[in-house]
């Protein structure tokens, strides 16, 4: 097991110098409002002043990352430590308010004549992309006091309708053991089938008792998001914001849920499969029913060399990338009390090496999860080459890297693997890509249905309705639906919190499968391509990324790919289990 070492951020003592150096920064950057404004008017400044203005954001950005990048990782060795979660506040409000201080070069940006920023943003590279990104992205916003009464009224609408509707679920306790939500969900996997239909049967019916409410809150949320979005700031569609910010056309994104709507026959047929397989009747309790095993066991060691080899053998670059990871003392393994849960990889900056925090408690899912965030790790350093703004991938690419070195362990476990190993990772890869894909599509899919409705007046029953009939298209007439399944949508958080968010799970994932489909067809040809778009980070579209690299990802055929390579672990499984 191994600790992490945050003094490549900073050490603890030297916080107050760091903060010294954003605020002089700071002020710095402030004594460029004279050049941007004359008596309020803006000023077309040269390229050169610019590009000195973009420069100084971005040296503000790292300081900035890495006060914030030390405060929360300290803070996640040890969440039970008061003095750590002080220095984490403190130092948020410190950044928010420093940050403040810069709005100004926002209001410039909103301002500046098309004709200008047409013609001085070639001029800036680096900087381009990012300053084309605010230059479109402006005529969606409005006026600053307009702005400030949308912002005022948030704080006492949506935001309050958020808050309520955690407060009343946060409150739920289920079943007779009084079980929070997070303990109940975990046996909707329980390998006892009357623990997986007991489980969803708490859960739905609870909820159901409060369908009047929380539906109200939904209409809420919808009608916010409806009269800011679509009536205020002018967007043609409800989705379209979500696809501003994700930078994706529309016209992609319909490419996509379409593909996979069509290809929701491929998962009916293995739900059927999996039922037969597993012994047990084709219904939504069962729907996550696990493949029995005794798992073989790892150290971490052992998880860390199984993992190295897997990237080595892919490409040295990325051996030696994921390697250094632990080089230079950034991974964190043991589970500690206190510690937060779960795993991430959290690159701070693009001249500093990625930071991993896992749980190793040595299952194989545990070697997965190691695999999966260096390959987030792998994926920020090939970014580094990027500005401090532009060395993150975008979130529909961010998690190709993770999700594709997962992949890349399996096809490495199942060469060696028994026969119940090999039938396990399989029935796992296709449950994964369910959830992944299907699943976050298909609640896509209700909410562009359920933010039209209400629009128009809908009701609670007819929401529910509608998304039972969203069930019965993803499933088909092959597996029993309980009615109160229909009341499954109002327990998704995302639904009400972050609107079409889902869709970017769907991307990634069927984005991964895709390439894979075209590493298996030619392995040699593929790994510069694929390293091509990781080094990429987020300095371009998606589309223009993958176009780069020799994808055309506005087309169906590309989707198609990833529901082919679906198809072909399916196969796979079907051969192996006969």
């Amino acid at each position: 097991m191994v600790v992490w070492n945050l003094q490549d951020l900073m050490r603890e003592k030297d916080i107050d110098q760091h903060v010294a150096k954003l605020t002089q920064l700071t002020s710095s950057f402030a004594e460029f409002e004279k050049k941007l404004f004359n008596k309020n008017n803006c000023v077309e400044v040269p390229s050169d002043t610019l590009r000195r203005i973009f420069a100084l954001s971005e040296e503000i950005s790292k300081v900035s990352s890495r006060l914030a990048g030390f405060a929360e990782l300290s803070y996640t060795e040890k969440t039970n430590d008061a003095k750590r979660l002080a220095r984490l506040r403190d130092l948020s409000k410190k950044l928010v308010s420093l940050e403040h201080q810069r709005l100004f070069f926002s209001e410039w940006i909103r301002r500046i004549p098309e004709s200008y920023a047409k013609k001085i943003a070639k001029q800036i590279e680096p900087y381009t992309y990012v300053f084309e990104k605010s230059v479109e992205h402006r005529k969606h916003l409005r006026s600053p006091a307009e702005e400030k009464i949308m912002s005022l009224k948030d704080t006492t609408g949506v935001d309050v309708l958020e808050r309520v509707y955690n407060i009343v679920t946060n409150k739920y306790v289920f079943g007779k053991k009084q079980l929070a939500q997070e303990e109940l969900l975990t046996l909707v996997r329980s390998s006892k089938e009357h623990d997986r239909k007991q489980a969803y049967e708490d859960l739905l019916l609870r909820y159901k008792e409060d369908n009047d409410v929380l539906f109200e809150i939904y209409a809420g949320v919808v009608m916010n998001w409806h009269n800011e979005e679509l009536t205020v700031r002018g967007y043609d569609a409800p989705i379209a914001p979500r696809n501003e910010g994700n930078d994706v056309e529309h016209e992609i994104v319909e490419n996509l849920l379409s593909v996979i709507e069509n290809n929701a026959a491929l998962f009916q047929e293995y739900f059927s499969f999996k039922a037969n397989l597993l012994g047990m009747k084709n219904t939504r309790y069962n729907l996550y029913a696990p493949y029995r095993l005794n798992e073989p066991s790892y150290t971490f060691p052992e998880a860390k060399k199984t993992v190295l080899e897997v990237f080595k053998n892919f490409s040295p670059v990325f051996a030696s990338h994921a390697k250094s990871v632990f080089d230079k003392q950034h991974v964190h393994s043991p589970p500690m009390k206190g510690k937060k849960s779960g795993a991430f990889c959290y690159s701070v900056t693009n001249d500093t090496t990625p930071y991993v925090l896992v749980n190793f408690a040595g299952k194989l899912n545990d070697v997965f999860t190691l695999g999966h965030e260096l390959g987030h790790a792998v994926h920020g350093i090939l970014g580094q080459k990027n500005t401090q703004f532009t060395f993150h991938s975008s979130l529909p690419l961010a998690e190709t890297a993770s999700i594709f070195s997962e992949l890349l362990l399996t096809d490495h476990l199942l060469k060696t693997a028994s026969k119940r190993v090999r039938t396990f990772l399989l029935v796992q890869e296709l449950d994964k890509i369910y959830a992944s894909v299907m699943r976050q599509a298909f609640f896509v899919m209700f909410e562009k249905e359920a933010h039209e409705l209400i629009a128009k007046g809908a009701t609670a029953d007819e929401i529910n309705a509608r998304y039972a009939a969203n069930l019965r298209r993803q499933f088909g007439k092959q597996m029993i639906i309980p009615d109160h399944f229909s009341y499954e949508w109002s327990y998704i958080p995302h639904i009400f919190e972050s609107p079409f968010y889902c869709y970017a799970y769907a991307f990634g994932n069927l984005l991964v499968l895709s390439l894979y489909h075209d590493f298996t067809q030619d392995k040699k040809a593929f790994v510069p391509r694929y390293q091509k778009i990781l080094e990429a980070g987020g300095s371009a579209t998606p589309a223009t990324i993958l176009a780069r690299a020799g994808y055309d990802i506005s087309t169906k055929s590309f989707w198609q790919n990833g529901f082919d390579e679906a198809r072909k672990i399916f196969d796979e499984l079907k051969t192996l289990t006969k």
